[in-house]
């Protein structure tokens, strides 16, 4: 007698599952990546983001830069790109779907004063929102133009 014998019904029953399984489970423990490279000087900057959040790039950015925002922000948008440009062109790239305003301290430190979804994207801006805004940014210019007066001790 030559070659093997047939396999029988209760090993082909046990058989095809225990396959299927050892066959999926190096897919399924594999986590997804998120990964955020950053690269070069606030004048020419070069960020790949692969299945990120936005979160996770502006805290990548955060790290090479002196740069803050608020963590209240819905931030979970995810981002598959390259963004090359001078710093705040690729934080405009990065936040074109959010509305936001972005200040530069004389110290050099990058601020993200207030951040939300894009009216375009979620209905339209109220005037209150508007109002609160300007309120925001006129309170920061003040901080701002105290802190460089050279009056103050």
């Amino acid at each position: 007698m030559t070659g093997f014998a047939a396999p029988t019904r209760a090993f082909r029953r046990w058989f095809r599952p225990a396959a299927a399984l050892m066959l999926a489970t190096p897919l399924a423990a594999a986590p997804a990546r998120a990964d955020v490279l950053v690269e070069g000087s606030e004048d020419a900057v070069r960020v790949e983001a692969r299945d990120s959040s936005v979160a996770d790039v502006l805290d990548a950015l955060g790290a090479s830069f002196d740069l803050r925002y608020p963590a209240t922000a819905d931030l979970d948008r995810r981002v598959s790109r390259t963004f090359r440009g001078s710093l705040s062109q690729v934080i405009s790239g990065l936040l074109a779907k959010y509305d936001y305003v972005a200040t530069k301290a004389p110290s050099g430190e990058i601020e993200i004063i207030w951040m939300k979804p894009s009216a375009q994207n979620a209905g339209s801006a109220s005037p209150r929102w508007r109002r609160m805004l300007d309120e925001r940014v006129a309170r920061y210019d003040r901080a701002v133009r105290g802190a460089m007066d050279p009056r103050r001790p």
